[in-house]
């Protein structure tokens, strides 16, 4: 897992820009893709390679040090769419947006939430995260 902690003072709460996205995916040529898509715009980017791990580096930060994460659906083990009801029992992150990203065609029935078809661009891709890191009090 690859992180880089936000430089995030006392007194500097966390922005859109700050706060850190992580990505999720069992594929490392996929999440080499997003990341680097992401990196231009964002600084902090957090890697895992499973729902294991993404929750682990979950538990061990700061709940609002993360503003997004981003996962595959279909993954060994915990897949995305157990992540993402793990991720929203644990304390402080209820609210935490997760985008799934999937080439599956039947999800959804089942998302409930924001999804990403692959294939997808870089453009794309960086539109929803910019749309899910906007803080609703900075509409």
């Amino acid at each position: 897992m690859t992180t880089q902690t936000p430089d995030v003072g006392p007194t500097a709460g966390p922005t859109a820009r700050t706060r850190a996205i992580l990505v999720v995916d069992d594929d490392p040529a996929m999440r080499a893709y997003i990341t680097a898509s992401l990196a231009p715009l964002w600084p902090c980017l957090l890697e895992a390679a499973s729902g294991d791990q993404a929750l682990e580096a979950l538990v061990a930060a700061d709940p609002g040090v993360v503003g997004l994460v981003i996962s595959d659906v279909v993954m060994p083990g915990l897949d995305g769419l157990a992540l993402r009801a793990a991720i929203h029992a644990l304390p402080g992150y209820a609210e935490l947006p997760v985008l799934l990203v999937t080439g599956e065609v039947d999800l959804d029935p089942v998302a409930d939430g924001p999804v990403l078809r692959k294939p997808f661009n870089a453009r794309l891709l960086r539109s929803y995260a910019a749309e899910l890191m906007t803080p609703s009090e900075e509409l």
